[in-house]
């Protein structure tokens, strides 16, 4: 029987600005005292089945999320791109670096 190994990739797409939010950024907002984008993260860096972990974020926000990931002691590594203007254009960075 052959065995093989599939590469799977996943894409976190935390790039909004949370427009609908009465001005607090939803990515970075905390819940139990971890930011909102941790917990799907965390999802993706438990799952034996992601080898690639691409975390598509907007500009204003990536200083923050990588001094986050840097605190943390994360078991897999995680590109962070800086997302376009719409969804759509975001859901291409994080494709295209797949």
């Amino acid at each position: 029987m052959n065995s093989t190994t599939h590469k799977v990739g996943a894409i976190l797409l935390a790039a909004g600005v949370s427009s609908r939010m009465a001005g607090i950024d939803k990515i970075i907002a905390p819940i139990n005292g971890m930011p909102t984008f941790w917990y799907p993260l965390k999802t993706f860096i438990d799952s034996d089945l992601i080898n690639k972990i691409s975390l598509i974020v907007s500009k204003s926000n990536i200083k923050i999320i990588q001094q986050y990931l840097d605190n943390w002691n994360l078991s897999k590594t995680i590109d962070i791109l800086i997302g376009g203007k719409y969804r759509q254009d975001s859901v291409r960075v994080g494709i295209d670096s797949l």
